[in-house]
Formats: structure tokens, C-alpha cells, sequence
């Protein structure tokens, strides 16, 4: 497996064959062999700490089962030097932000209240058009939120976002 990974630019990961095989360190002996960067295809966020995932290298996270699309789109952010974590496990990335605020992150303190609250519901996965109902404000409103969030960030999508607080809070 190795051998094959010399020369490629990203190695998808399926982390239900290396859990039967019994190496739970696949990830980090390839994130210390190769410069490739690394997708894994995980189906249980409990089990598998996406978080930790990240910290070892990972750069793209999904579930196996996610349509096509969203695969070549983690190969995409990834192969460019991005990390990209589906929406599927950004509650699981995300989880210490939407908790209490004395659990947060110091990254998190540049953020203006209404944009913590606006990031509590981007970390549950939910779309502008979901957090403006729930915040009663209209979607622009939620937008205007959401791209000062990246911009404090220095991040282009919310997938780059969430990896970025994620590796911030421990």
C-alpha cells in the first residue's frame, strides 16, 4: 500500500478495513510516510474522534455512504491543501464550540456574540436558510454572519472553518 502511495497526491482512507485489520494506525504511518494528503471515510464519528483524525493529518473526513460528489469534492479541498469535513461530521468536529462558553476556544473570542450564535448552528450543519429561521433574522443576515466568521478565520468554506476551530480548542 505503501509503494502505490508514492507520486500520489491523495490517499483515501477507509477506516472501517483499517479497524478490521486491527491497525488503528494506519493514519499516522501514512501521514508520516507520504506528502499525499489524506481522506478518510469514516462511519462512526464516537468511535473514530474525527478530531483526532485532523490532528494526525487527515485532511478530508466524510462518511462512505455521502454521494459521489461530495467524495470528489473532499479530494478536491484536500489535493489543494484545505481540509474538508462534511457536513455529516460537523457537529462531531465542532462539538467544543456550540458548547458553554467557558468551554470554547480562545480563537473563538474575536467573534461578536451574534456570530458565536450564528457559528453554534454552521457547526450543527445547518444552512443559512435553517439558522435564519431559527435565529429570526433573514438569510442575508445569516450570510453577512457567516462570511465575517470566515474572514476572522482566514478560511474559505465552512469545512475549513470547523477543522480550524477544531484544531484550536484542545
Amino acid at each position: 500500500m505503501l509503494a502505490s502511495s508514492d507520486g500520489a497526491d491523495v490517499i483515501i482512507i477507509d477506516d472501517a478495513i483499517a479497524r478490521q485489520s486491527g491497525d488503528r494506525e494506519v493514519v499516522e504511518m501514512l501521514a508520516d510516510r507520504t506528502e499525499a494528503a489524506l481522506v478518510a471515510l469514516i462511519s462512526d464519528a464516537e468511535s473514530t474522534h474525527p478530531n483526532e483524525l485532523l490532528r494526525q493529518g487527515v485532511r478530508g473526513i466524510l462518511s462512505p455512504d455521502e454521494p459521489h460528489e461530495h467524495l470528489l469534492e473532499a479530494v478536491e479541498v484536500a489535493g489543494g491543501g484545505a481540509i474538508y469535513v462534511s457536513p455529516n461530521f460537523a457537529a462531531a468536529v465542532g462539538d467544543r464550540v456550540a458548547g458553554p462558553a467557558a468551554a470554547r476556544p480562545k480563537s473563538l473570542e474575536k467573534l461578536t456574540p451574534r456570530e458565536l450564535e450564528v457559528l453554534d448552528h454552521v457547526v450543527l450543519g445547518q444552512s443559512n436558510q435553517e439558522i435564519a429561521v431559527k435565529l429570526t433574522v433573514s438569510e442575508k443576515t445569516v450570510k453577512f454572519h457567516v462570511s465575517s466568521v470566515l474572514s476572522k478565520f482566514a478560511v474559505r468554506s465552512r469545512s475549513q472553518l470547523i477543522a480550524n476551530i477544531a484544531n484550536t480548542a484542545e
